[in-house]
């Protein structure tokens, strides 16, 4: 189910802009992907590779390892890096991409881990607004009037 972007998302959904080119000028199309189709295919795919059974703390290993290499991308896009002579310098959008790859990764490791503990994305998110609705006494309507 597509749902139109609106000024501000009241609802669980993940949105992401694919860009193309048309008639030289980029335009960008606006999909949206239902955090719950996420969290499932993230089980079926990692269920069919063999590692949906690993432990949890292995799996917060590869979430550590993941949130390094997002570092790393985010220090690419940011400053640059120094290369090894070998290694062939990318361009604005090789490093943009690597960047949403790592960043998919990491999300890739809590989705997991949800699924570990029987945890929805929707649960994730809605604990993580209460608290901070809570910790800065605001509510929902709060932060959409600012």
């Amino acid at each position: 189910m597509k749902v139109p972007l609106l000024p501000y998302i009241n609802s669980f959904q993940l949105f992401h802009v694919l860009n193309y080119k048309k008639a030289d000028r980029v335009v960008q199309e606006a999909s949206c992907v239902d955090l719950r189709d996420v969290q499932e295919w993230e089980k079926k795919f990692y269920s069919r590779q063999g590692w949906r059974d690993l432990p949890p703390y292995i799996r917060v290993g590869f979430l550590m390892e993941e949130v390094g290499e997002v570092s790393r991308a985010v220090r690419t896009c940011e400053i640059g890096r120094d290369h090894h002579p070998e290694e062939a310098r990318k361009s604005k959008e090789e490093i943009r991409q690597n960047l949403a790859e790592e960043m998919g990764d990491v999300l890739s490791n809590l989705v997991i881990l949800a699924n570990l503990y029987d945890l929805s994305l929707e649960d994730l998110v809605r604990a993580h607004r209460e608290k901070l609705y809570q910790r800065f006494h605001c509510s929902e309507q709060d932060v959409f009037q600012s």
